[in-house]
């Protein structure tokens, strides 16, 4: 059963398939793509993860694909039409549309199968089915089928989510390959794969996140864990099938098979090109799924120079887009140069020691970072896998984010490599597009993450594409670890409407598990009155905060309420002031707020119409400290000598003790640099005779006298 969208005020609420609610959105839906012999559950600790659920949600939803329909390997059918239920290739079924409910959390399955009958076409989740023994089930089948179903599951995802205009691909192991058969496959010099081929982003994929992939191939055969000793899940549909399409295409050389008489070696043909028709041993030599076994494959890496699968880079006939972000999760385990089924330096690309794609600063545009799991167990730690979902770290990658949605974001360390700043400083890179009709103030509620300090800066002009941390922007607030809601106020002089505008969020000295707590975000704007307003200012008067605003015409105006909050985003009306109702001149309206909040103060002003309609003013903040003092206890009275006195200061303000005999004789003073918070003092009245007194305690305009009594 697809899950409800339930839109709440200002907030969007997913409710998943676990029965979570989440009410943070998030900059870009994410696609976990599983690898070899997997399926959708390969990720089921990531999914359930109670941190990644906090931030992001459980999974949504799941799109169902069949990669090996029938006995034929034309991906296309017999007819050659794509979109027919001959094809090889299936993503609608009469019980399974793959009509996608909206979310975050998505997860693609090719673990499945199909009745086979091409009238009524039914999919059969988690079937585990092919059309003959000498087929590869659909988890074993062709990479390039999976980036053609991978290309239609965004699709969904895109249709799901209107306000999301890309996805992020998470591939473990082959799921890696998948997502680059995706991004760079060509046909007829166009993009075949992609949702938009003519766009430059057509592909709407912000960052791919690979898992112990074999970039570079992996020669790895059969399957070294033992079996479970359930013959159900000890079928062949659960260990690699070395004659598969996927083993074929996973391979970087093969022994024997091509050269002169065959008895030379050849190259993967898939990964580094060649004839596949030199390829034997597997249940079809199609790799390139045209319904022939005779085609040059175009392989998506570059051959290398003496050995072909030596090549370190993707292929630049097609390669991989560089206006997206890419993070190799690499990982070498003890007693073995990789995980145990790749060798390291086939995980990732690289020219030199610098990952590829490359902008011309390593480290930046691809990074890489390192583990210790064993090949099957890289995609089930969450700190692992969450990492790589790091938000841009530059304005080129920034995540884009909606108006008046409450967004999340994790905190992450970076590679060891990165070359800008601390890899333990994670900057944040966002972007929005303000309404062609915005005005008013907008507002930035930020809540950082609750054991960090850090920044928040917004850019009133577009910055540079790799713009560094230490430039700061027009707008910025700095926070340090335990603050509460921060409101960042950017007035309408100060951004342009109908134009995207940028800002980021650093948080610094991150440690590797500080990504269980997000941080969060809400952008909104305050519209202007309805009148014209000159100005509205407050102003620390003694013990109390006086408020004035001018304005200068008003039309059928009402009243004005006068609304006060303690963190910039919850408030409530505090006084009234009636408004002129009409009038084309200066007016000047006061108020006074007698009883402010210690500490922080935020004021705006709810404008209301004769006709019942509401505006609301720009926030205006005062921070207010006042002189108070309570005093808990005085002692011991009656007293010869000393006499103690513990009280509470709510302000970091000398504090004085004066006694006064009961004529109200001033006879002595005393002053203390008391501290805010708990404080006790001494009063010694060794020189007072036996008798009656007033204790005074003083700070500023504030006093508190008790009666004492010298023995």
């Amino acid at each position: 059963m697809k899950q409800l969208f339930l839109p709440f005020i200002f907030l969007s609420f997913f409710i998943n398939q676990q029965g979570q609610a989440q009410s943070i959105d998030c900059a870009y839906p994410i696609i976990f793509i599983h690898g070899f012999t997997g399926s959708d559950a390969s990720f089921d600790d990531i999914y359930t993860d109670p941190e990644f659920v906090a931030c992001y949600g459980g999974l949504t939803d799941v799109f169902h694909s069949v990669l090996n329909a029938n006995d034929q390997t034309n991906i296309w059918g017999n007819d050659g039409v794509a979109g027919t239920t001959d094809d090889d290739v299936l993503v609608t079924f009469n019980n399974e549309t793959n009509d996608l409910a909206p979310g975050c959390v998505y997860a693609i399955n090719f673990n499945n199968f199909w009745n086979e009958d091409e009238n009524n076409p039914e999919i059969d989740i988690h079937g585990c089915g092919s059309p003959g023994f000498t087929e590869s089930d659909g988890n074993e089948s062709a990479i390039i089928k999976g980036g053609y179903a991978l290309g239609k599951m965004i699709e969904k995802v895109l249709a799901a989510n209107p306000d999301k205009d890309k996805v992020i691909l998470v591939g473990f192991s082959m799921g890696g390959l998948t997502s680059r058969e995706y991004l760079q496959r060509t046909e007829n010099g166009n993009p075949r794969w992609w949702v938009d081929p003519l766009a430059p982003d057509g592909h709407k994929v912000a960052k791919l996140i690979t898992a112990s992939t074999p970039h570079r191939g992996s020669n790895f055969f059969g399957n070294p864990w033992p079996l479970t000793g359930d013959p159900q899940a000890d079928t062949r549909d659960e260990l690699p099938d070395p004659a598969s399409e996927a083993t074929r295409d996973l391979r970087y050389s093969f022994a024997t098979g091509c050269g002169f008489l065959g008895l030379g070696s050849c190259p993967g043909a898939y990964l580094f090109g060649g004839d596949e028709d030199d390829l034997w041993g597997y249940w079809n030599e199609d790799v390139d799924v045209d319904g022939d076994e005779t085609s040059i494959v175009v392989g998506i890496n570059e051959a290398g120079s003496s050995d072909p699968w030596d090549g370190t880079r993707d292929n630049p006939s097609m390669p991989l887009p560089t206006n997206i972000r890419y993070t190799y999760i690499t990982s070498d385990i003890f007693l073995d140069d990789g995980d145990g089924v790749v060798s390291l330096d086939r995980q990732w690309l690289f020219s030199g020691s610098t990952p590829v794609p490359s902008d011309g600063v390593g480290y930046r545009l691809t990074d890489t970072t390192l583990t210790d799991y064993s090949h099957l167990n890289v995609n089930s730690d969450p700190n692992v896998i969450i990492r790589g979902l790091d938000e841009g770290d530059y304005p080129l990658f920034a995540f884009k984010v909606q108006m008046n949605n409450m967004m999340g974001g994790l905190v992450q360390e970076r590679s060891r490599n990165t070359p800008e700043g601390l890899w333990s400083t994670d900057p944040d890179w966002f972007k929005v597009d303000i309404p062609s009709i915005a005005a008013g103030v907008l507002n930035i509620a930020f809540n950082p993450h609750p054991l960090l300090s850090g920044q928040i800066d917004f850019f009133t002009t577009s910055p540079g594409n790799y713009e560094e941390m230490s430039v700061s922007g027009n707008h910025q607030t700095l926070f340090n670890p335990g603050a509460s809601t921060i409101v960042l106020a950017i007035p309408e002089t100060d951004y342009t409407a109908g134009t995207t505008h940028y800002f980021r969020v650093i948080h610094n000295g991150i440690n590797p598990t500080d990504w269980h707590m997000h941080y969060d975000f809400e952008l909104t704007q305050n519209t202007p009155l309805p009148v014209e307003l000159v100005s509205f200012s407050g102003k620390i008067q003694e013990d109390y905060v006086a408020l004035n605003w001018v304005t200068y015409s008003e039309f059928n105006s009402r009243v004005f309420e006068i609304m006060r909050s303690f963190n910039g985003i919850d408030f409530q009306t505090i006084g009234t002031v009636d408004a002129a109702g009409n009038s084309i001149e200066a007016i000047d309206y006061k108020f006074l707020d007698k009883d402010p909040f210690l500490g922080n103060n935020y004021y705006r002003l709810k404008q209301i119409d004769l006709d019942g309609k509401v505006n609301y003013s720009n926030i205006i903040y005062l921070y207010f400290e006042q002189d108070m003092i309570e005093v808990h206890k005085v002692f011991p009275n009656p007293a010869h000598d000393i006499i103690t006195v513990d009280y509470f200061n709510f302000a970091n303000k000398p504090t004085s003790f004066n006694i006064y005999n009961m004529v109200g004789q001033l006879l002595q003073t005393e002053q203390v640099n008391s501290e805010q918070g708990n404080n006790s003092s001494q009063v010694d009245i060794r020189r007072l005779s036996r008798g009656l007194y007033i204790l005074e305690i003083q700070q500023g305009k504030f006093k508190e006298q008790v009666r004492i009594v010298k023995q």
